[in-house]
């Protein structure tokens, strides 16, 4: 099974198609070789006064993704942001993250819920390849 649900726009169709076709390209570009996956994208208003975030992700079993995008932005930006939560779902995809109750892993390595959130290696991946991943879906419009 393969499948990815949008919510949040049902009022702005072509916001809805362009992060659908924005997916489909991370995907291809990240987990090409994934069969089974049910993702769900969500665009929240107020993500960022109520979360201090753009987007989150977090995988609730391995082939199950949430992914939630602050609502109020221009459409470049929750697309880029939205390549950015999907680098972290690649990476739980992988095994290369787990946040777990008392810490997290990446790759096996430990790190404590206080690490400087912008200097993990996660953050740091996925930072570096929002923008490669937005420029690689706008060659396929």
């Amino acid at each position: 099974m393969k499948r990815i649900r949008i919510y949040g726009c049902t009022n702005k169709p072509n916001l809805k198609n362009q992060i659908r076709s924005a997916s489909e390209c991370f995907i291809q570009c990240l987990i090409p070789l994934k069969k089974k996956y049910d993702i769900t994208i969500t665009l929240y208003k107020n993500l960022l006064a109520e979360e201090e975030a753009y987007g989150e992700c977090w995988c609730e079993n391995k082939n199950s993704f949430c992914l939630r995008i602050e609502k109020e932005m221009e459409m470049e930006t929750i697309i880029k942001t939205l390549a950015h939560e999907f680098v972290h779902l690649k990476q739980f995809a992988k095994g290369e993250l787990k946040f777990l109750n008392k810490h997290n892993m990446w790759n096996g390595r430990v790190f404590c819920h206080s690490s400087n959130y912008n200097n993990t290696p996660w953050e740091k991946e996925a930072t570096e390849f929002e923008n490669l991943l937005f420029e690689s879906w706008k060659q396929t419009l």
